[in-house]
Formats: structure tokens, sequence, C-alpha cells
């Protein structure tokens, strides 16, 4: 009977490689497959799902000026969660699922209507059917002083008619769109 303190004889040498093992995918590169074409699928499944994300999920955007101050800094970044109103469909944007619809109060992103290239960041005052109106610089929403207190307008924020223009608007009533 062999000592306690002494290594068995019975048990085979231990494996130093995943190759002797005889795992399933433990080699580092797969038969049949150079690095390369390894590093370059990986790459192209990285970038598949980084455009997925960007579309449906989550976009990353810059505050470009100081229209939403004191809430947003100008060079503040954002996310953006894509689907919180429903799915789109990316470059066309047309909606596929409706989720819901901007409440007062939540900041948006949306295409410029005047240049398409700009993206706009901007909150929510009015939604559909409510009429919006500045006299003197104070918001009202239905006849009903806006309580948001971003919903203001600093002296000299544009400066020059602008600012005079801005300063009395409306009443507006927001439409009523229909995404089909």
């Amino acid at each position: 009977m062999p000592s306690p303190f002494e290594p068995s004889t019975s048990l085979p040498p231990p494996a130093t490689a995943p190759e002797a093992l005889d795992i399933p995918g433990a080699h580092t590169v797969a038969p049949g497959k150079s690095a390369i074409r390894e590093y370059a699928e990986a790459f192209a499944m990285a970038l598949v799902l980084a455009l997925f994300v960007r579309s449906f999920v989550v976009q990353a955007f810059k505050i470009p000026s100081g229209s939403m101050l004191p809430t947003l800094q100008i060079g503040d970044h954002i996310l953006v969660n894509k689907f919180i109103y429903g799915v789109r469909l990316p470059f066309s944007g047309a909606q596929l699922i409706p989720l819901g619809t901007p409440h007062r109060g939540d900041v948006v992103v949306f295409e410029y209507p005047v240049d398409p290239t700009k993206d706009f960041i901007k909150r929510v005052v009015g939604v559909a059917g409510d009429v919006v109106e500045i006299r003197k610089k104070h918001v009202t929403v239905n006849g009903v002083p806006c309580p948001d207190t971003h919903a203001y307008f600093a002296d000299g924020a544009i400066g020059g008619p602008a600012d005079r223009v801005r300063d009395n608007y409306g009443p507006v009533t927001v439409p009523f769109v229909c995404d089909g």
C-alpha cells in the first residue's frame, strides 16, 4: 500500500495545452481560418452591433449652442433613448412600433425642419392641442402661466430684433401630427 505522502502513479500526467484536453473551440484560430479573417469577423460583428445600438437603442449628442441654458451647457454630452416614443426605421424615419408621445418637460432631439443636417435639442412646453403664448417673456399654456422654470428667455440670448419677436409670440395651437 502506497504512503499517503507519495504521489499516485495511476493518474495521467497534467495537460499543459488546451488542445491536449480536446475541448471544442479551445484553439486560438479555427481550423481553416487565418488570424486576419478572425479579426475581420470580430470587427464586422462589433460594427454591426454598434450600428444597431446607435439606430435603435441610444445615441450620443453634443449640445452645440446656449439655447438650453441653464439646464444644458454648451459642449455638454447627452445620451438619447431612441425608442422611448417608438421604434423607427433608420434613414427613413418611418415609425414601426409606436410606444408613446412626448410630454411637457421632456427634452427631445429632432431634425431642424429648415436644415435636416442639424439636430435640435429642446424642451417640450406644449403638446398636441395646447395653445402656447408668450407675452412679455412669460409663457402660458392653455391660458395658464407655465410652471416650468426652464421655459424662460434670458435677455440677450439671441440679440437684436429677434429678442423682441421672441418676447411676444402667439397664441399658437400645437398641431396634431400623424406618422403615416
